[in-house]
This record gives C-alpha cells, sequence and structure tokens, in this order.
C-alpha cells in the first residue's frame, strides 16, 4: 500500500511599520548632576512659602540664591508616543527681601505649586473636568542653591485700557474622589464604598452661592449584584437624580 505524506507550510510575513516619531531634545546632562537638594511635597495647586532660615537650616550652600525645579505636567500618557518631560525645569519663584534688598534672615520666598491632578477646560462645551493621576497624589519640586541668581515671577504692566467687563462673581470646582474600594483588586479603577443604607454626606463648603445659577454636577457609580441598584442624589430638601444600574 502507498502511503501519501500530507506537508503544511506555514508562511510567516513579518510586516515592517515606519511610524513617524515625536521629535525631541534631550539634555546633555540631569540638573541633578551637582549641587545640594531637597524634595519639597505637594498635594493641592496653592502658594507655597519657604522661609529663609529654614533654607539656611537644611544646609543650602546658597542659601541667599534658591531655586525650585519641577517637571510636574500632571499624569503621562499611557502610551508611548506622546511628548514627556527630559529634564527637571526651573520655575519662576518670589523672594521678599525686605528693605535691604538682600534674601537673608527674616526674608522668605514664594512658588506657585501643582497637585498632581488637573482642572481641564474645553473651549468647546465650556465646561471644566477633572482628571485625576491614576498613580500618585503627591508632586514633588526640588529645591536647591546656586552661585546666580535664580529665575524670578516677573512684574507685570497694567492695561492701559478700560475692562470691556466687570464681573462680582465667578466659577467655583470641586471634586469629591474617595478611592477605597477596588472591585476587581486589580486597575486602576478605584470607587468609594455606598453600601445598602449608608448615606454619604458631600460638603464642597462653597459660600455665598448664587440661588438663581444652576449648579452641573456628574456622577460615576459602580455596583455589581444580581438584582438592580439605585444610587440617589439629593440636597437637604429632596432627590434631585438618582441612577440605577442593572443587575
Amino acid at each position: 500500500m502507498r502511503k501519501h505524506l500530507k506537508t503544511e507550510c506555514l508562511t510567516i510575513v513579518f510586516l515592517v511599520l515606519t511610524i513617524p516619531g515625536i521629535s525631541q531634545e534631550y539634555a546633555s546632562s540631569s540638573v541633578f548632576s551637582s549641587g545640594r537638594w531637597f524634595r519639597i511635597s505637594v498635594t493641592e495647586d496653592n502658594i507655597y512659602r519657604v522661609d529663609y532660615s529654614t533654607l539656611k537650616a537644611l544646609g543650602l550652600e546658597n542659601p541667599s540664591n534658591p531655586r525650585i525645579f519641577s517637571n510636574n505636567t500632571g499624569q503621562l500618557s499611557y502610551y508611548n508616543d506622546g511628548s514627556h518631560p527630559d529634564d527637571l525645569i526651573e520655575i519662576a519663584i518670589f523672594t521678599n527681601t525686605g528693605s535691604d534688598g538682600i534674601f537673608n534672615e527674616g526674608d522668605y520666598l514664594l512658588f506657585f505649586g501643582l497637585g498632581t491632578a488637573r482642572w481641564i477646560y474645553d473651549y468647546s462645551t465650556r465646561e471644566f473636568s477633572h482628571k485625576k493621576h491614576n498613580y500618585s497624589d503627591t508632586a514633588f519640586y526640588f529645591l536647591t542653591s546656586g552661585q546666580a541668581t535664580g529665575k524670578k515671577v516677573t512684574r507685570s504692566e497694567k492695561p492701559v485700557n478700560q475692562p470691556d467687563i466687570i464681573s462680582e462673581t465667578s466659577d467655583d470646582l470641586f471634586i469629591h474622589e474617595i478611592e477605597s474600594d477596588n472591585i476587581l483588586h486589580s486597575g486602576r479603577e478605584w470607587y468609594q464604598n455606598a453600601g445598602s443604607g449608608r448615606n454619604i454626606e458631600i460638603n464642597p463648603g462653597f459660600r455665598d452661592v448664587l440661588t438663581t445659577e444652576k449648579i452641573k454636577y456628574k456622577i460615576m457609580v459602580l455596583a455589581r449584584a444580581s438584582v438592580s441598584t439605585r444610587f440617589s442624589f439629593s440636597d437637604s430638601k429632596s432627590t434631585l437624580s438618582s441612577v440605577q444600574v442593572d443587575g
């Protein structure tokens, strides 16, 4: 009996794509390569003060010439095709030098520090959205000193023209996000536990609110149950809205 041997040939094709990348220049060396450095932790957007006496106690080589660096741009892209900071960038500071014009005992510096989260304005919808950093709630600024004077806040010139619009009100923003539970025990989606019968009180601390203006709010909820789950959002008087999640 004649036997036939069947063979199969698997052809593998390698496809090579050339994707234009983002051109970026890199520093020849890091600013960390010299000097004495100290790290400042920041958790929210604010103006921060550092006294001269603190700089001197830290042991800065030139406490009269403080410099602060950071590359806090918020959370980086999840993809490797986005631009990203290379080295630390010096930020402008304000130094209160008193009557003698010299930064010494009794003086202080101010700098504007950003947390890791960002409020992002959409010009098309004219609304703000909040982008939370999924991996850290603390940003870091780095303090050092040098022989020369560092970057300073410049004084702006007062506009000569009269304003077109005068307003005595402004919008206020608030975010409530307590990350305590993760249903899958994996990933970056965390929520605050709002179990059955549990009331969560949210107080943004707003003052002088115009009751004639509407308040816009967005809610994100998550439920896992065999039956449907309902979340209710209410003020002290009545229910404002509710969200139902199917079983």
